[in-house]
């Protein structure tokens, strides 16, 4: 598959194992900042989840283009989606640096 890209045309994160799961997959632009979160599906398909759509999973949703990655893992347990392991630690990284 090749590597799914948002609607801006920049690159996603995907890892390999992504791709073969099988199941949506939660991602962001590999890129310094996002203004949504994009799920890839196994057909290679990508939707945008925007980030009005962690609201209500904790107070604090996202802050300067960041989501939060509790939102984020919230969001993707309660639909049977998994969180590309990339961009789970570039929001990570990104959330501890606009928190600090």
């Amino acid at each position: 598959m090749k590597t799914p890209e948002s609607k801006r045309g920049i690159p996603l994160f995907f890892a390999t194992g992504s791709q073969n799961c099988g199941i949506p997959v939660v991602t962001v632009e590999n890129y310094c900042i996002w203004y949504d979160l994009y799920l890839v599906f196994p057909s290679g398909m990508v939707a945008i989840i925007e980030y009005d759509n962690l609201e209500k999973f904790v107070d604090t949703p996202y802050i300067d283009h960041t989501p939060n990655p509790l939102a984020v893992m919230c969001l993707a347990e309660e639909n049977g989606f998994v969180v590309d392991k990339d961009a789970w630690q570039a929001m990570v990284d990104q959330w501890e640096e606009v928190n600090s």
